[in-house]
């Protein structure tokens, strides 16, 4: 799977919204996941665009979230 720059930024801020949402540090979603923390935070604060999709499924798997839930941006209108 191949994914642009803005498309792994955003994918990075999802990831840290919903990890923060379940209250995971990145301590633990790194343990619950099996992928580091170094590659977590390198994703989360958007200097990562090297995502592997068996990795983006780990991640979702350690959130108990659907992998759509994960790579699509929400935007909630108020």
């Amino acid at each position: 799977m191949n994914i642009n720059f803005q498309e792994s930024v955003n994918l990075g801020m999802q990831l840290r919204v919903n990890r923060v949402r379940k209250g995971y540090t990145v301590k633990e979603l790194s343990q619950k996941s099996g992928v580091s923390t170094s590659a977590i935070n390198y994703w989360e604060t958007g200097k990562g665009t090297d995502m592997r999709l068996d990795v983006i499924i780990r991640l979702a798997e350690a959130l108990n979230i659907s992998l759509e839930e994960l790579i699509v941006e929400r935007r909630i209108l108020v």
